[in-house]
């Protein structure tokens, strides 16, 4: 990541949708490092719960676009 960044993410709320759980530790686990608050989910279902909850919001998400329960 480039020098700055890290004071970027502070405060920020990062979604990440991911089935392969290392995957989705370790970018998880990064975002906190860089001050961001992360929310997962491990699938297109869950994810779309999420999404269509009450009060769910977030500034940026980071998606895998062939999750096993994808079309």
């Amino acid at each position: 990541l480039a020098a700055g960044t890290a004071a970027d993410m502070a405060g920020a709320h990062v979604l990440v949708v991911d089935d392969d759980y290392d995957v989705t530790t370790v970018v998880a686990r990064t975002i906190e490092r860089l001050g961001a608050r992360v929310t997962t989910c491990s699938s297109l279902v869950s994810a779309q719960q999420y999404v269509r909850s009450p009060g769910a919001a977030w500034d940026l998400a980071i998606v895998d676009l062939r999750l096993d329960d994808g079309e």
